[in-house]
């Protein structure tokens, strides 16, 4: 267990005695904050990143934080011990600073694109955080972007063996066609099921996007022992296709429902608590 935290606590140990790590497949300005982490003993590093990644799941989610436990992705960021949902958080904060910090994971800031379409007034606050994080590393140590590059594809980009539909390109055309007819095309599908760089715990980032996620995602990882193959997680990003959902309406309206309901019994209240000839 904690396979990927292990990578880049070694990676950030490194940087601290002046080495840049490319092996670990991230950026330098990202393996800059590992070495921060690296300052603290393995264990307290290791607590700091889980329990954080508990609160992004308990601020995000309330009561429902234990059903998005059950989402396998959820499960296997928790299992590799990743920053995935750490990445959730920047995401769904969005801020030009969260979605500049959301770069420093490179694969998943497709995912915030969504967010830059639909607020305009973020992008040049946004591009100038990536231009500061990115840039002073790059003035230092202007080599690590050829380190990086030369270590970035371990065999995701090159064999397509990652969590994505490209892997199997016939059913990746036939998705991609069925959507185009559909006239549905969300960036958050394009940026996860057709996004060759994810491994499968990065579809953490759409918990809470839908509840039919839970049960595809254990059907996906079904697939991923059966067929010995990484794509079948690429399913779940499938699932926003379907827009806004019954479900997810029908949540919405007893919501709605509920305030609109203690609302109009505050307003009872009042009233009749309002003195005679006032």
């Amino acid at each position: 267990m904690f396979g990927d935290f292990d990578v880049m606590y070694q990676a950030g140990q490194a940087l601290l005695r002046g080495e840049y790590a490319a092996a670990a497949l991230y950026p330098l300005p990202a393996v800059c904050l590992f070495a921060l982490l690296a300052l603290l003993p393995y264990h307290a590093a290791l607590a700091l990143v889980l329990i954080t990644s508990v609160a992004v799941l308990i601020a995000l989610f309330k009561w429902r934080a234990p059903l998005w436990t059950l989402y396998a992705p959820v499960l296997q960021v928790f299992a590799f011990g990743q920053i995935d949902l750490l990445c959730l958080g920047l995401l769904r904060l969005g801020t030009p600073l969260a979605l500049a910090l959301l770069s420093l994971k490179p694969q998943l800031f497709p995912l915030a694109l969504s967010v830059l379409l639909n607020n305009r007034s973020l992008w040049k606050r946004t591009a100038l955080y990536i231009t500061l994080l990115y840039g002073l590393p790059t003035l230092i140590a202007p080599g690590w972007v050829g380190q990086w590059l030369r270590q970035v594809d371990d065999g995701r980009l090159s064999n397509l063996n990652g969590s994505s539909l490209w892997a199997m390109p016939l059913i990746g055309f036939s998705a991609l066609l069925a959507m185009a007819l559909w006239q549905r095309l969300p960036i958050e599908v394009i940026g996860t099921s057709f996004n060759p760089a994810l491994r499968a715990y990065d579809y953490a980032l759409l918990a809470g996007r839908d509840l039919l996620l839970i049960p595809v995602s254990w059907i996906a990882l079904g697939l991923i022992v059966f067929l010995s193959a990484a794509w079948p997680m690429a399913l779940c990003g499938l699932v926003l296709v379907r827009g806004d959902t019954w479900l997810n309406r029908s949540l919405v309206g007893v919501w709605r429902w509920g305030a609109m309901n203690a609302s109009a019994k505050s307003r009872g209240l009042a009233i009749r608590l309002k003195p005679i000839g006032g």
